[in-house]
């Protein structure tokens, strides 16, 4: 439906098909720390480590040890996502995680607002599912984590960003959080839910819509 049919894509992949985990590991050698973060992973995933395909990202140091973000994904998932694009005509030249992904998505929606920080900056992406956190300083994600969402309402939302707040700051892995942005799901919390989290959070609150210009939004 495009003008213009693209030919590389990049796929995207949900929250709820992809496994992540946010590790700290004692090592500074890229070879060691994606052994490392592999071997932690192979025990907690639902398939066997054969039967995914993996990726393995440096953040960088905190303290002694070294920040590492892993994801893994049952290949059949992967496989999908290549034959529906294949069929469509389209190569995937890469494929992003939820959290990664989302935080881009904010920056790019904030700079055709016309403001994008430098510093650290929060991002929330409320589904059905949970809610993806991460603050990217510079451009790039330092941090994230992400949280179950059995029921969630304003104040319980706020909660969760406090803490990621506070998780991230007692780290020191990064400058200060200037603004939190948030997209999703967000409609129950409310016609006036920014200037109510701006209040609670005290720090500047937008919300942002990734899809605003896409002809795919409906």
């Amino acid at each position: 439906t495009l003008l213009v049919p693209p030919q590389d894509v990049v796929g995207l992949l949900s929250t709820a098909e992809v496994f992540t985990r946010y590790l700290s590991l004692p090592s500074e050698d890229p070879r060691e720390l994606s052994a490392m973060a592999l071997y932690q992973l192979e025990g907690a995933l639902p398939f066997p480590m054969q039967e995914c395909v993996t990726a393995v990202k440096i953040l960088g140091p905190v303290g002694e040890a070294t920040r590492v973000l892993i994801a893994a994904v049952h290949r059949p998932v992967v496989e999908r996502l290549l034959r529906v694009c294949s069929k469509a005509g389209l190569r995937v030249s890469r494929i992003g995680i939820s959290s990664e992904t989302t935080g881009y998505w904010h920056r790019a929606c904030r700079l055709r607002q016309g403001a994008a920080p430098e510093s650290g900056w929060l991002f929330a992406e409320v589904s059905p599912e949970g809610i993806d956190l991460g603050v990217l300083a510079k451009g790039e994600l330092v941090y994230m984590r992400q949280v179950p969402r059995p029921s969630l309402g304003l104040e319980e939302l706020a909660t969760q960003l406090r803490e990621t707040l506070h998780a991230y700051e007692k780290e020191r892995i990064g400058p200060p959080v200037s603004e939190v942005s948030v997209s999703g799901t967000v409609e129950e919390f409310g016609p006036s839910f920014v200037e109510r989290l701006e209040a609670l959070l005290e720090l500047p609150v937008h919300r942002v819509d990734p899809l605003e210009r896409s002809p795919f939004k409906e």
